[in-house]
């Protein structure tokens, strides 16, 4: 097994073949919260980015109003599924396989 810091400086043991040992998470702390101050700013400014996009909807430029209906819908309803197939059109298959553990000594 070999050890790497994260960015925290916290040891991560890893496997012969790269992968995290049991036990062991790649990123221990998770992500940063975001500064409390910036969160506030960002906040205060949601109203005004809503109108923004409404706006939007009632520019001249074509494009414009595309892109803030499709930005409004993908927050209201989420992004349309996107299907995954070959060039022919049909559907890739996926097969997942479960190997036995490393054992760790």
């Amino acid at each position: 097994m070999s050890d790497t810091k994260d960015p925290s400086g916290t040891e991560i043991e890893r496997t012969a073949g790269g992968r995290f040992a049991v036990g062991n998470k790649g990123g221990p702390g998770g992500r940063k919260a975001m500064p409390p101050n910036i969160r506030c700013m960002l906040e205060d400014a949601s109203e005004k980015a809503t109108k923004v996009l409404i706006d939007g909807l009632d520019a001249e430029d074509y494009d414009t109003r595309l892109k803030a209906a499709t930005i409004i819908h993908e927050r209201l309803y989420g992004k349309p599924a996107q299907a995954v197939v070959n060039e022919d059109g049909t559907p890739i298959r996926i097969g997942i396989m479960l190997l036995p553990e490393e054992k760790v000594e």
